[in-house]
This record gives C-alpha cells, sequence and structure tokens, in this order.
C-alpha cells in the first residue's frame, strides 16, 4: 500500500505498507528465516529502518548492513565525453534501480552483509598520540584565536603509510621524503577540546617528528607563535588504534546529532565495523584506494553519509497447512525529486518499486494499493492507477520487475 503525502500535508515522503502472506501446505510447522532488505545511510537510519510484524505484532529484528552502494568519479565529470578523466574525487552514488539490481545480482553484497567485519589486530602499528596543545592567551588578544600545531617529520613514502585523526591540514613531498599534518588548538568550550590527536603508522617508523605553532594553519605561513603540544609514541596494533580513535569520532558524531536518529543498542560496533570496511576497501589500505582518501584521515572516510543496502533479519514459523502475513512499514523519500529540472517536471517527486529484485519468494499474486488522500496528482506511472475513476488497486505482473509513480502536489481548490 502507498499512501500520499506521510505525515503531514506538505511531506513529500509517502507511507509504505509492505505485506507478504507466507502460506506452506506441508502437515509440519515451518520455520523461516526473513531477510527484508531497504536502503538508507547511517545518518538516517532512524527515519528509514522499516518496522516488521507478524500478523501484527512486531518482530524482533536483528540489523545487517551492506557496503557503500555506488562508485567514485572524477572532478570534471560534466565535461565532454571524449574528455578522459577517470578520476576518484567524488563520491558516485547508484541513481536507478537498475543499479541496485547489478549490486545485488550474485549474491555477493548480501553475502558480505551477513558476515563478520575484519579482524585488523594482526597488523602492527606505531600510534603517536597528540595531547594538551596549548597556547598563549595573548593569541586571542592578538587576533589568533586558534593557532596551529604543524607536526613535521620524515618518511620513506614506499615504506611507511599514515592514517591520522583530528589533523585537519596535511602536506606532502614525496621527493624529499617529508610529510606534515595539522591541527587548530580548540579553546575550552569548543566542540572537540580535550580530545587526544593520533597518528597511526604502518610499516618503517616515522622519524625526527617537529611540532611547531603557527599563526594559521596555511603552510606557507611562516610566523610561528608560542604553543605545544605533548607527544606520546606507543606500539600496538591496527584494531586497537583505530578503535580508539573511532571512539572519539563517533562520540563527536552522537553529541552533534550527525548519526543515528535512533541509536541503536551495537551503534558504535556497526560503525567501526564499516569505517574498517571502507578504509581496506577505498582508503590507504587498499591497493586500489580512490583519490578522496589519500590524505588518510579517518574522519574524511565517507561511512555515515552514504547510501547501502541493510536488511532487517528475523524468524517466522508458518503454522502447519496455513500462513502467516509479514508486513514492513516505513515512511518512503522520493527516489527523485526532480529538483533542478525544467519546468514542466518542477515540483514532481518520482517513485520506484521493484517486484522482485534481490528477493528468492515464488510469488503467486501482487498487488499495489494507492491510499488516495487528494494531496497529490499522477503526472506520469505505469502501476495502471486512476483515482478518478476509483481505481485504487491493481494487480502487478510479475514479469515486469519495475513499477514507477511520479506526482505533484495537487493544487488548491
Amino acid at each position: 500500500m502507498l499512501s500520499g503525502g506521510g505525515y503531514y500535508a506538505s511531506s513529500s515522503s509517502i507511507l509504505v505498507s509492505d505485506a507478504y502472506t507466507l502460506a506452506t501446505s506441508d502437515a509440519r510447522p515451518q520455520t523461516v528465516r526473513l531477510l527484508y532488505p531497504f536502503v538508507s545511510s547511517l545518518n538516517s537510519l532512524g527515519k528509514n529502518r522499516p518496522v516488521l510484524t507478524l500478523d501484527g505484532e512486531t518482530l524482533e529484528t536483528e540489523l545487517h548492513a551492506g557496503s557503500y552502494a555506488g562508485g567514485f568519479q572524477g572532478a570534471w565529470e560534466n565535461w565532454p565525453e571524449t574528455h578522459e578523466n577517470p578520476g576518484s574525487l567524488n563520491l558516485l552514488a547508484l541513481d536507478s534501480w537498475e543499479g541496485y539490481r547489478d549490486l545485488l545480482a550474485d549474491g555477493t553484497y548480501l553475502r558480505r552483509a551477513l558476515g563478520d567485519f575484519a579482524d585488523l589486530s594482526h597488523i602492527p602499528v606505531t600510534v603517536y598520540e597528540f595531547t594538551g596543545a596549548w597556547g598563549p592567551e595573548a593569541n586571542s588578544n592578538a587576533g589568533i584565536p586558534n593557532p596551529t600545531i604543524r607536526v613535521m617529520f620524515q618518511l620513506d613514502y614506499e615504506k611507511t603509510t599514515v592514517l591520522s585523526y583530528g589533523f585537519h591540514a596535511s602536506y606532502y613531498d614525496r621527493e624529499a621524503g617529508v610529510m606534515g599534518k595539522g591541527f587548530s588548538i580548540r579553546e575550552e568550550g569548543e566542540r572537540g577540546y580535550g580530545i587526544p590527536y593520533y597518528l597511526i603508522v604502518m610499516g618503517d617508523d616515522v622519524e625526527d617528528i617537529r611540532c611547531q605553532g603557527c599563526a594559521t594553519g596555511g603552510w606557507d605561513t611562516k610566523k610561528t607563535v608560542e604553543a605545544g603540544v605533548t607527544v606520546t609514541r606507543r606500539e600496538s596494533d591496527l584494531e586497537t588504534a583505530l578503535r580508539q580513535a573511532a571512539g572519539f569520532l563517533y562520540q563527536e558524531m552522537v553529541e552533534s546529532g550527525n548519526y543515528f536518529e535512533e541509536e541503536p543498542d551495537d551503534g558504535f560496533e556497526l560503525y567501526f565495523g564499516l569505517l574498517k570496511e571502507h578504509l581496506t576497501a577505498y582508503g590507504v589500505l587498499s591497493d586500489n584506494g580512490a583519490a578522496r582518501y589519500d590524505s588518510g584521515g579517518i574522519e574524511e572516510l565517507d561511512v555515515t553519509g552514504v547510501a547501502r543496502v541493510f536488511w532487517l533479519e528475523a524468524e517466522v514459523t508458518i503454522p502447519a497447512e496455513g500462513s502467516v502475513t509479514v508486513c514492513a512499514a516505513f515512511e518512503k523519500d522520493p527516489s527523485f525529486d526532480f529538483c533542478c529540472a525544467a519546468s514542466e517536471n518542477k515540483g514532481v517527486s518520482g517513485y520506484d518499486l521493484v517486484t522482485s529484485l534481490g528477493s528468492n519468494l515464488a510469488f503467486t499474486r501482487q498487488t499495489a494499493v494507492l491510499e488516495d488522500r487528494g494531496q497529490v496528482e499522477i503526472v506520469r506511472q505505469n502501476f495502471g492507477f486512476d483515482p478518478e475513476n476509483g481505481i485504487t488497486r491493481v494487480t502487478l505482473d510479475g514479469d515486469q520487475p519495475h513499477y514507477y509513480l511520479e506526482v505533484r502536489k495537487a493544487p488548491a481548490d
């Protein structure tokens, strides 16, 4: 069932009630494992997560998260087709149902989502922790409220990989074997005050670490200020080092409201697992990493904001020679909103429905119902709805993989 208008008349979302009648002719009860897919980001999980019910009673579910459902593109993707620009500086999200069809086609994506996250404890690292950064009180009066701590060190780029947390400036000179990282000294009361900064070094250790206070974060800044920071070195493993740094990052995101509208009990473990996955698949630990993550900053990894396919897992028992009804209810934003389209599409929102994508159920019949509240008018569709003539329930064609509905807000009387 598709209900237009969401919870409010001004909403562009729709309320979806996706119901399945599961039946068996077996003389014994049948217990089945259900996996219900939906698309969301971690940031929007609280809004997009469906509620599963069995004959009207809420089911207990386990959440499984898929990988980033997209790819990467260059910074000039709109140049003429003759221009070669493979690049990987920008995200390239899936923008069609066919993209999700291809993503789920061979089952690899689902198997990863149901598996365990990688354990990186076998990788030795050297951790440099930076704490207690300070600058003179006179800086505020001199118009330098947040001077920068600049950290410079030597390394062999071929033998050393550096991850960081908290640093927002980087400098690279491969020929000279020099790298730099920088951060602004936060004052008491500012977000992030008191949180340590980390360099996580894999391979050969870095050498000749020097810390200097600078007036600004630019690498061409020559004006220095009196400032300092305490540096602590220790040996560890990548799993432990990443967990510690990610813990501070997670805390910052939760406190700022940028992660999970409704945080699950295992929110950090899910986030940490997906961070490790993104780092090893696309970051500096990947053999074919994206240029987007070349700095090695773990906070720059796109973990919480990108779209991915989730699954809700539940166990359901169908009585002998009987049936049960499983329903997923959720609010659905437009699949496409034509926000920058020409005048004929201004104000149009599009919604997609796929009939069997990723499913191994044998469907005997599928129907769609449009609950018309008089709030929208249909612009384009292939369902066959005709509310003006009372046709709000239609039988879907099992051979038709994709249905679409495009609507705009109905004009006021």
